[in-house]
């Protein structure tokens, strides 16, 4: 019986040390400094940050976002422009995350947070280093807390211990989600035509004015009918919201033996841009080029200077107008004062050339925008520049 007792008080002896050592690791936020800042200083120094580097499993490096003259762009894309705001969010993120407790420090366990070393082949979080602070920053950011709670998992790289930290930062591990993917963004109700050539036949698609709803298909054959009022339409939309994919140096891939389609879009105000798309492989490649169509813009300035005229003109008569109504009235009334006459009627000349000197600039924007590029383009967008004219025309009586 004495041996019993005494075989149940070490038993509960035992149960309580190790009820006090497991509790020992449950607090580690009293030396951590639960609360505390994970990155200190970078939310005072976030305009300082020079460089952020994404760094996956394998060491492979994903993205490295370096910030130049000419501002931000990532490496690994030939210095293509990085997405600033995509930057600073995630930037803003660490600032913003504070430690929560401390996890595990031992190395067999980091695997199931997510914070191993990223030279592991299957790492599945990522080494984020940040360069401007005043003292160098490595995270190795790991999973998000599922069990219920807030936070990510994370572990400073020349540290043992992991920790939990607020906030949702897993850094992006697609090179192409930081880049800034526009391409272009003109409204169809811009594009007065669509040119598509390809292996000698053309197709072309345009409206007369505007504020017309639907293009139209042009040169249909005898005894064919457009498919439908709105079949056109998609044509003038490819460069509405237009996004790639992915980006590569301009001569970096060609399209060899594909199938070309030369597709001009022409601007009602005589912007035009000029693409060449193919496709390789399961991807979809295009290339643009931009200019100015001087006498289709001479025409559009003009009709705008006239519908600038025809309104003042119009204001100053209603405003005329209305001073004679209230002086008849009342002799005493107030007068409205005349509207201010735009520079198309002040000085005509110096308008013109003002309205030409931004299409211009703007053909020259879009310039320096494509000349080092050729982009992968969606699907749904390249579906729209290799039609031919029986994909817009009903199916031939037979």
């Amino acid at each position: 019986m004495h041996n019993k007792f005494v075989r149940i008080a070490i038993a509960a002896l035992v149960a309580m040390l190790l009820a006090v050592w497991a509790g020992s690791l449950r607090e580690p936020a009293q030396t951590l400094g639960s609360g505390e800042p994970l990155v200190p200083g970078l939310a005072e120094g976030i305009n300082e940050v020079t460089a952020v580097k994404i760094t996956g499993a394998s060491n492979l490096a994903i993205a490295t976002l370096q910030r130049g003259e000419n501002g931000w762009a990532i490496a690994e894309k030939n210095s293509h422009p990085a997405d600033v705001a995509k930057i600073r969010e995630y930037l803003l993120k660490l600032a913003d995350a504070r430690v929560i407790e401390a996890k595990t420090a031992d190395p067999n366990n980091y695997a199931k947070l997510g914070v191993e070393e990223v030279s592991a082949v299957e790492a599945k979080g990522a080494l984020v280093e940040i360069t401007g602070l005043a003292a160098p920053v490595r995270l190795v950011v790991g999973n998000a807390n599922t069990r219920g709670g807030e936070g990510t998992y994370v572990r400073r790289a020349d540290e043992a211990q992991s920790l939990l930290a607020s906030g949702s930062f897993a850094a992006d591990k697609v090179a192409a989600n930081w880049l800034v993917r526009d391409i272009a963004d003109i409204p169809s109700s811009r594009v007065r035509e669509v040119t598509i050539e390809s292996q000698g036949k053309t197709l072309r698609v345009a409206k007369d004015a505007a504020e017309e709803a639907n293009h139209r298909v042009l040169d249909i054959p005898r005894g064919r009918e457009q498919a439908s009022e709105f079949v056109a339409n998609g044509l003038a939309s490819v460069l509405s919201g237009l996004r790639f994919d992915d980006v590569l140096p301009r001569d970096a891939v060609e399209p060899g033996e594909a199938r070309t389609w030369q597709v001009r879009y022409a601007m009602f105000d005589g912007l035009v841009i000029e693409a060449t798309a193919w496709e390789v492989d399961g991807k979809d490649y295009a290339r643009f080029t931009a200019r100015l169509d001087d006498e289709a813009a001479a025409r559009h300035v003009e009709a705008a200077q006239q519908a600038a005229v025809a309104g003042f003109e119009q204001a100053r008569a209603e405003v005329e107008a209305a001073n004679k109504a209230a002086l008849e009235a009342d002799p005493k009334a107030d007068q409205v004062a005349l509207p201010e006459a735009p520079l198309a009627v002040s000085d005509a000349a110096a308008d013109r050339e003002q309205r030409l000197a931004a299409l211009r600039r703007e053909a020259d924007d879009f310039n320096d925008r494509f000349k080092a590029w050729t982009y992968v383009i969606p699907a749904f967008k390249f579906a729209n520049m290799n039609k031919t004219a029986d994909d817009m025309l009903k199916p031939a009586a037979k």
